[in-house]
């Protein structure tokens, strides 16, 4: 194709792209995720292995849909993430491994409880089928009873056969014949249920592996599925979510108590800042009061001040007005005692003067 220039036929080229992937895949798990890169930093080069690319739960010991567990079985599609013993040599080399560990032992812990919760829904789904099918389908009845079933059908196909040859004046064999024929059915729908019966108590039954979900019958079945892939796959992965449980629920607890220590330190280092704030702001809150009460203390000051001028002023105004009462009283006495002094005087005048002329008195009387 590529000497005469021609398009190579899809199938061709889907193989093509599938041999390239493939051998993708291939030297990332042998030299780890960006071998193509230029290595700058060796520290960086180190710790491939924190790359998303990489599987975490294949670095701490068990990838449950790995293709040698679960991947491609049931409905479980292939982990298409690196797996790597280089990357896993790495993290065994990292100065944080046990922290890394843990951490990764977590992640790989929620994949390992979602593939089991997968398999106990399967659990149940084959159990309700189980049922359902004792409910739906006969067992097998021996030959023998098979033959003799068959027999008396055919026996009373016979009979109503024969009853059916026969003319209307014979019409009492005729329903002689009907009538056997009639129980034959009878006894053979009675035969049926009690062979139906003792088949089904004598069936062996169907179980269901309470580790990996496979539906067997008997010891035979029981121990032929033991060999089963996904029945070691199940086994492997339901033991190392036993193993993990206790050390990630003590992991879980130690973060707790350092998240709540580290709370409560957040918590008090927030406290003392806001103690220190509101201190600062108190100290302010002081400076402020006193400068308000040295403005108190001088306008009280200052009103005793001002009150105290106006007392002077009130009492420098009644003095003033005081003298003045004093001063105008003394000119009213002085004032009295110069009339006094005067009516005292002509008095004096008018008695001296009719002292002296007595005739004009008599004669002003003879008149």
């Amino acid at each position: 194709w590529f000497l005469n220039q021609q398009p190579c036929p899809p199938a061709f080229g889907g193989r093509v792209f599938a041999a390239m992937h493939k051998a993708r895949a291939m030297l990332d798990a042998l030299m780890g995720p960006g071998r193509d890169a230029v290595i700058k930093d060796k520290e960086a080069s180190k710790e491939k292995f924190k790359d998303r690319s990489v599987c975490k739960g294949f670095l701490v010991g068990l990838c449950p849909l790995d293709k040698a567990y679960l991947g491609g079985k049931r409905k479980f599609l292939p982990c298409e993430k690196i797996h790597s013993e280089i990357m896993k040599s790495q993290l065994e080399a990292h100065a944080q491994v046990e922290e890394l560990r843990l951490d990764y032992e977590s992640l790989s812990f929620r994949d390992l409880e979602y593939v089991v919760r997968e398999c106990e829904a399967h659990i149940a789904q084959e159990r309700q089928r189980i049922r359902d099918d004792i409910k739906r389908k006969k067992p097998p009845l021996p030959a023998g009873v098979n033959d003799r079933l068959s027999a008396m059908k055919r026996e009373s196909s016979t009979l109503i056969q024969r009853a059916e040859t026969l003319d209307d004046d014979q019409m009492r064999e005729k329903d002689a014949l009907i009538t056997k024929a009639n129980e034959l059915l009878k006894d053979r729908e009675t035969m049926l249920e009690e062979e139906t019966k003792k088949a089904r108590e004598a069936q062996i039954p169907e179980e269901v592996c309470e580790v990996c979900g496979t539906a067997y019958e008997g010891k035979d079945g029981d121990a032929a599925h033991l060999q089963f892939k996904i029945h070691e796959a199940y086994k492997q992965i339901r033991a190392r979510i036993e193993e993990l449980r206790p050390r990630l629920e003590e992991w879980e607890k130690k973060k707790k108590e350092k998240r709540d220590q580290e709370l409560k330190a957040k918590r008090k280092e927030e406290w003392d800042k806001a103690m220190e704030a509101e201190e600062a702001a108190g100290g302010e809150k002081k400076k402020d009061r006193g400068k308000e009460r040295d403005k108190d203390r001088s306008k009280e000051k200052d009103s005793k001040d001002s009150r105290s001028r106006g007392r002077d002023r009130r009492r420098s105004r009644a003095g003033a007005s005081r003298s003045r009462a004093s001063r105008g009283g003394a000119s009213r006495s002085r004032a009295a005692a110069s009339r006094s002094r005067r009516r005292n005087s002509r008095s004096r005048s008018r008695r001296r003067s009719t002292k002296k002329s007595p005739s004009r008195g008599r004669r002003r009387g003879s008149r």
